[in-house]
């Protein structure tokens, strides 16, 4: 996280059952680094995103702001 998208300064690793939050306007990437898929649940709001998007990479989410 940081507050901004190429100073992402704070890191941290977390395990199962762990959650993570995010201040609002914050930049964040959350990465895999485990050997099991990551199930990631966001909740937020306002919405940013219309109603059902899903973005299945990384490369598809930042597309999308581009």
């Amino acid at each position: 996280m940081g507050g901004r998208i190429d100073r992402l300064e704070f890191e941290r690793n977390v395990s199962e059952d762990d959650a993570i939050m995010i201040p609002a306007g914050t930049w964040h990437n959350v990465t895999n680094t485990g050997h099991v898929p990551l199930k990631l649940y966001s909740i937020y709001a306002p919405p940013e995103h219309p109603f059902g998007t899903v973005h299945r990479t990384k490369a598809e989410a930042m597309a999308a702001y581009r």
